[in-house]
């Protein structure tokens, strides 16, 4: 297991577009079992992904990630984002990395740039699995939902963050 100290936040390169999807369908099908089924992961995180839409997702995105050094290779183990309007639209840690302060990392970042942005909130369309990292980190819930993906229901909540602005 390594040390925070061994990880550094950098900003996502456009070549790793698909690295990120990996990573993204993995942890969705590894560590989101207890609260959603299998039906409910593949609608989520399907096997073949459309790589293009993936790709000019992630240049509108524009996220960060965790970068681990093990043995002098850097390996990404996280990312997240946040958009101009205080949107967190991606949380995913790799699935072998959860509970090592990777998604804490990853939060403090979103902390940093918003307080550089001035931002007064946060927001995040949140999983019932990441939920609680959330709400560690200080979001509530502001309501839940049900959405229709690719024909299949899945359950998450909006959660806020409202921040103190000089």
């Amino acid at each position: 297991m390594l040390d925070i100290a061994d990880m550094y936040i950098r900003d996502a390169q456009p070549e790793e577009a698909m690295q990120l999807w990996q990573l993204f369908h993995d942890t969705i099908h590894t560590v989101s079992g207890a609260h959603y089924s299998p039906e409910q992961q593949l609608a989520w995180a399907p096997h073949n992904p459309d790589e293009s839409a993936w790709q000019t997702r992630m240049t509108a995105t524009r996220p960060f990630v965790v970068v681990a050094e093990e043995a002098g290779k850097g390996q990404i183990v996280g990312f997240s984002d946040l958009q101009d309007d205080g949107l967190v639209d991606f949380l995913f840690v790799h699935h072998r990395w959860q509970g090592q302060g990777v998604a804490g990392l990853l939060l403090r970042e979103v902390e940093r740039r918003a307080a550089q942005a001035g931002m007064p909130q946060l927001h995040s369309f949140v999983s019932l699995t990441a939920e609680p990292v959330f709400r560690h980190f200080g979001f509530v819930v502001d309501y839940r939902q049900r959405l229709q993906v690719r024909g299949v229901e899945l359950p998450n909540c909006h959660m806020i963050k409202l921040r103190q602005v000089p």
